[in-house]
This record gives structure tokens, C-alpha cells and sequence, in this order.
């Protein structure tokens, strides 16, 4: 009971006191896309088109003044294919930083009810195939990585670490035919991926690297780093809108959390 109570103090206190007002560059994270969440993905577009910012991938999300959201998904979900006319729609280009350990046409079933409790996902636990991802990829969207299994590389020996990345890498290539540049790394801490994991992405074929600690949306640009917050569907529009205008940079760098959480 208490950290809840913590970190809500907290929360409204940089909510008051450290609010920097909507930055130019936004990099959100998404989960799952399921059909009961579309009417929130369309107020989340509506709003950032209403003022005139632009939605980009992974591969366009490189300007310091542009005003630009970064829209990502991570893990595994059919969903995303479910969701592709929708995104169509919308005129969003988004990219999918997919894990390859759960295709369904490839993985037995206990390892995909073993993924699906690792990534702590509650929703429809269907992975995609194969064949869907290649069609999201053919519809224009950016595949990435997001490693082989979902572990905390972080807590893993080196060399598994960078096994888990290759054996990704590699798949989601052969699946695409296309070059796999980018890299989001499970659970998305700092505590979660070394300096050195990071150094060796940036040298063997990875253009930007991306975390998923909140509050930092005002945080310098970075050419290969992206700062991304997680868009929460349990909460309204302007419930996330207000966390993505809170400067936690400060208080991360002191600490090693987030002060929204």
C-alpha cells in the first residue's frame, strides 16, 4: 500500500512542478492493438494530427525541431495484423519491434503460453504467424527487433544476451528479406541492457537502440537512442497526454526511475 502511495505523490508532484508542455519529437510504445482499443488509438491519432504533427517509423524519427510522433509496438501479438486496416486508415506508419521465439506456426503451444505469462500479457494470447508479419512488413510498416525470447538480457551472460539478439535478427530477415536496423530490448530499464549490449548493437548493424523509461520525452535528441513512454489504454487521453509533458529526466538520472513509473 505504501509505494502505491509513493509513487502517486511523486507522480503529481512532477505532474505540478515539472511539466514542460507537449515536446515537438513524442515516441510512444504500444502492446497489443486489439479491437477494443481502436476507439483510443483513434482519439491518440486525432489529437497529435489535430496539431499538426506527423507520424513517422523508426527509420524517419531522426529530426531534432520536427514535429513528430514515433508510434512502436512491442512483443508478439496477432492483433497488429488484425490492425493493419486500421492503421492504413489512419495513414500511420508504425514499427514492430517483435519477439520470434512465439509464431504460432512454429512454436508448440506451452511455449507460447510461457511467453504470453513472461511479457505478463492478459488480452487474446495469439501470437502471430509467420506469413501475417511478412504481410505487415509488406504493407509498408518497419519490423525490429526485440530479441529471440523476451528475457531480461540485462541479467543474462554476454554472449546468451547477444545470441538472443543475432537469433532474432536473423529471423525476422529471412521472414522480411529485408535488414532488421533497429532495437528495442525487453522491459526497457536501463537495469535491463548494459552499456556494453548496447555498444555492440550500434556496431553490428543496428541504427537506434530504444528504452521504455516514462518521463523523458524532453530529454535531448540522441541519434541512436530513443526515449519512449507507454501509451496506457486504462487511461484517458488526457491522462497520458499529461505524463508525456512531465520532464523526469533529473530525477531518472538521480535515481534510476521513473518518477510517473
Amino acid at each position: 500500500m505504501l509505494k502505491p502511495l509513493l509513487q502517486r505523490i511523486l507522480r503529481n508532484y512532477h505532474l505540478t512542478f515539472s511539466n514542460k508542455g507537449l515536446p515537438n519529437r513524442v515516441a510512444v510504445y504500444f502492446h497489443h492493438l486489439e479491437s477494443d482499443t481502436h476507439a483510443e488509438f483513434r482519439d491518440f491519432v486525432s489529437y497529435f494530427s489535430e496539431r499538426e504533427y506527423s507520424f513517422v517509423s523508426a527509420d524517419a524519427y531522426s529530426h531534432p525541431e520536427a514535429k513528430q510522433v514515433f508510434v512502436s509496438f512491442d512483443d508478439n501479438y496477432q492483433s497488429w495484423h488484425q490492425s493493419l486496416g486500421l492503421l492504413d486508415d489512419l495513414n500511420i506508419s508504425a514499427t514492430f519491434y517483435a519477439n520470434s521465439l512465439p509464431f504460432r506456426d512454429t512454436a508448440a503451444a506451452d511455449v507460447i503460453n510461457d511467453y504470453f505469462r513472461r511479457v505478463e500479457h492478459h488480452g487474446e494470447q495469439v501470437s502471430l504467424s509467420r506469413a501475417e508479419l511478412k504481410e505487415i512488413s509488406d504493407a509498408g510498416h518497419c519490423i525490429a527487433s526485440h530479441s529471440h525470447s523476451h528475457f531480461d538480457l540485462g541479467s543474462l551472460p554476454f554472449q546468451d544476451a547477444v545470441e538472443e539478439i543475432l537469433m532474432n535478427k536473423a529471423i525476422l530477415e529471412k521472414i522480411t528479406g529485408k535488414p532488421v536496423e533497429h532495437f528495442s530490448f525487453p522491459f526497457g530499464m536501463r537495469r535491463n541492457f548494459s552499456e556494453q549490449l548496447s555498444n555492440w548493437c550500434l556496431s553490428n548493424g543496428f541504427k537506434t537502440i530504444c528504452n521504455a523509461i516514462p518521463g523523458m520525452q524532453h530529454s535531448p535528441f540522441e541519434t541512436n537512442n530513443i526515449y519512449r513512454t507507454n501509451w496506457r489504454f486504462n487511461l484517458s487521453l488526457d491522462e497520458n497526454i499529461d505524463l508525456l509533458k512531465v520532464d523526469g529526466s533529473l530525477f531518472e538520472r538521480l535515481t534510476g526511475k521513473s518518477p510517473i513509473g
